[in-house]
């Protein structure tokens, strides 16, 4: 026969894998296990990218947070004017030594100090009173005072600012009228409290003819405490008109009151013009409240 002469068909790839395989995988088929390997190796692929993406992204994010990093400190720092990098500002205090040496040597000794330690609160209070009593350099002292504020606003119940302001308000106008803006808008509370002290030593015109009204201004006395309102109530009032502040000088008074609360009840009063003035306006009851006021004013005082 014709077909019996014809070679056998050659197997086929898929037959001739399936025969080299183990024993034990020739009865999976050669497609499942070729899909199974084709799996493998994508999911080793992928496997490897995210590996070395990984590295290498660290790697660059740790690169680039560097000089992040450095950016952040040298704007901290802080850059000057000019663009360049400039250390932070630091304002050192004068020693002791060197602020006695500086008293010593007078005005002249501390200017160069505060040029040296501009924001020292006690260099600058220093000069300013040294510019007033040893060169009546008006102008130098209201300088070093508006910087003592400014650096120091605590210093204005200092008693020597009090009295630089002073003397400086019963000097020339022009530098007299600059001492009474600093009283009235740069002293909080204080400023009314040195305008009162001011009444009994104004000897400058200017501070004659304007502390008065320095003291009726609503935005000076707003910030006044009580104790010196009641205290310059009681000053501004004729004597037998004070018994209707004797109530509150007794709750909010201090040693400013106890001038206008004696007089009311002098013991030893020889009428107009000889000695103590005699005030018959009071009644023994009143004369009583008054005295009590005087006491209490006097035990917070000693408080």
């Amino acid at each position: 026969m014709r077909g019996l002469g014809r070679p056998s068909p050659a197997a086929a790839p898929v037959d001739r894998l399936q025969e080299a395989l183990p024993e034990a995988l020739r009865t999976v088929p050669v497609q499942a296990l070729l899909a199974g390997a084709g799996l493998a190796l994508v999911f080793g692929v992928v496997l490897c990218s995210v590996l070395l993406r990984s590295s290498t992204a660290i790697e660059a994010l740790e690169e680039e947070d560097a000089p992040r990093a450095g950016a952040t400190a040298l704007a901290a720092v802080g850059a000057g004017p000019t663009g360049t990098v400039t250390a932070p500002k630091v304002q050192p205090s004068a020693s002791p030594t060197e602020l006695d040496a500086a008293r010593l040597g007078g005005a002249d000794a501390l200017a160069v100090l505060a040029q040296r330690y501009p924001e020292d609160a006690r260099v600058l209070e220093a000069l300013a009173v040294a510019q007033v009593r040893d060169k009546k350099d008006y102008g130098g002292s209201l300088r070093a005072l508006r910087q003592l504020l400014a650096v120091a606003p605590e210093r204005r119940a200092d008693v020597e600012v009090h009295q630089a302001l002073i003397e400086i308000a019963n000097g020339p106008p022009e530098v007299a009228a600059e001492a009474f803006e600093i009283m009235k808008t740069r002293m909080g509370s204080e400023g009314a409290n040195v305008l009162f002290e001011l009444i009994p030593l104004s000897s400058g015109k200017y501070a004659k003819e304007h502390v008065g009204a320095a003291l009726t201004d609503p935005e000076v006395m707003k910030s006044a405490s009580k104790a010196l309102l009641v205290a310059d109530e009681l000053r501004r009032t004729l004597p037998c008109a004070r018994k209707a502040f004797v109530a509150r000088a007794a709750a909010d008074g201090d040693s400013r009151s106890l001038g206008p609360l004696r007089q009311m009840i002098a013991a030893n009063c020889k009428g107009l013009f000889r000695g103590a003035e005699c005030f018959q306006c009071f009644s023994a009851a009143e004369r009583t409240a008054i005295g009590a006021a005087i006491e209490a004013i006097e035990k917070r005082e000693k408080h």
